[in-house]
């Protein structure tokens, strides 16, 4: 039931969401109730390119994949209102300065708690009694600078709550979640095939979780979960066009991270499935930890045209991060296209892919208080695809990925949903 998902293999944090050039880091309502919707409204989507293996070296930090979403550009002044089975959602959009600037925005409200009380008074016999509520709210304004350059300022919020009560286990638990985008994105055409785009960005993550166990439990709980995070981004990216047989492509982006982890949980097991014949498990889990740093990262990449139905695209990237252990991480990139005409086109893709343990995924809640090493994946594609008529189109596709210096990841093996799986 979750909206997470794996490309390929891979698991979900191996995926990269960007909304109109600006990464978010945790694209998911209700993280701790199984992710169960994007914070991104569909309806304000034009477009979505999914990158499953072989993508360019624009992106990087993950190994997994890439969903790239393109918000809609308004083109006249309206409004709508609508509602689903979990939500309702607004939407206003128009123009302003005679036609040269847009607006937009949209908000949503789910009422997925009230569905839930409501099914709880009908089904008294579910062990999980849960009240989680979500909202979020997406902006943004467009104008030209001059004839060449356009600016857009976007802003991207949402708040989560989530109570929980396991009836069987006579567990308590309540999280709340925010999280904070704000971006501005300048794009200018220097001329003679030149341009560039600057993204300017701030995104706050805070997220909170307690809970406790009735005294008759057998197994008795007491948590407290305080996090936040700070993310401040520079990212800029070049385009150049020297001849009509090569297409350069350059950029940097720079990131100050600030983390606060403060954990201080107390369990104590009494099952015999833990515990055996011997006396009961105490696990005391205190931390109060400051990670701050730096993260760099630089590429270059050169389109050309090796025949009129051939072009070639040959990249490198380099990966920084000062808080993660490790050697910086250095991708080189491949990607081939041959338009056969008739027959279709062919793709072929060779590169690698590194993905550093973000600020943000430090794992403390099960005793980890220490980053590891960036993973890596190394991914082999070829494909064939062709169009048909009515608009069809057919698409066969292999690939080959293996992926390296993996970090442990944990898994409740006895229940698929608890409120305190750690």
């Amino acid at each position: 039931i979750s909206s997470e998902f794996g490309v390929r293999g891979g698991a979900p944090d191996e995926v990269m969401f960007v909304l109109d050039g600006m990464q978010v880091h945790d694209p998911y309502h209700l993280r701790d109730f199984f992710s169960l919707f994007s914070i991104v409204d569909s309806e304000i989507v034009a477009g979505v390119d999914l990158h499953s293996g072989g993508y360019p070296v624009e992106f990087g930090d993950r190994m997994g994949g890439v969903v790239d979403l393109t918000v809609a550009v308004p083109e006249r002044q309206g409004w709508s209102v609508g509602a689903t089975g979990v939500h309702a959602r607004a939407q206003a959009e128009g123009l302003w300065d005679g036609g040269r600037g847009t607006w937009l925005v949209s908000a949503r409200r789910g009422y997925l708690d009230w569905l839930l009380n409501w099914l709880d008074r009908i089904d008294e016999s579910s062990d999980v009694v849960a009240s989680p509520s979500y909202w979020d709210l997406y902006a943004s304004m467009r104008h030209p600078l001059g004839r060449r350059s356009l600016l857009s300022v976007h802003l991207l919020t949402s708040h989560d709550d989530v109570s929980a009560e396991d009836l069987e286990e006579l567990e308590t638990a309540r999280g709340s979640g925010v999280s904070w985008y704000l971006w501005a994105t300048a794009f200018s055409s220097l001329g003679r095939g030149l341009s560039a785009q600057t993204v300017v960005s701030a995104t706050s993550l805070e997220r909170e979780l307690e809970g406790f166990s009735e005294p008759d439990a057998v197994s008795q709980t007491r948590a407290r979960e305080d996090r936040s995070f700070a993310i401040y981004g520079l990212d800029q990216d070049w385009v150049m066009e020297p001849w009509r047989s090569h297409l350069l492509k350059w950029g940097v982006d720079v990131r100050r991270v600030e983390a606060t982890y403060d954990i201080d949980s107390t369990f104590l097991a009494r099952d015999p499935l833990f515990t055996g014949s011997g006396p009961p498990q105490v696990v005391r889990r205190q931390a109060r930890l400051q990670p701050r740093g730096w993260q760099f990262g630089l590429y270059s990449a050169d389109r050309l045209r090796l025949a009129p139905s051939v072009t070639a695209e040959v990249g490198v990237r380099w990966d920084h991060q000062s808080w993660t252990p490790g050697y910086d991480q250095l991708s080189p990139r491949l990607n081939l296209v041959w338009e056969t005409g008739s027959l279709g086109t062919l793709r072929a893709s060779w590169g690698r892919f590194a993905q550093s343990q973000a600020i943000y995924e430090l794992q403390v809640e099960d005793g980890v208080e220490k980053f590891f090493p960036a993973q890596w994946a190394e991914h082999s594609v070829i494909s064939w695809e062709r169009a048909l008529p009515a608009g069809l189109v057919i698409r066969a596709e292999g690939y080959r990925k293996v992926m390296t210096d993996l970090r442990p990841r944990f898994e409740n093996l006895f229940e698929s949903t608890d409120l305190f799986p750690e």
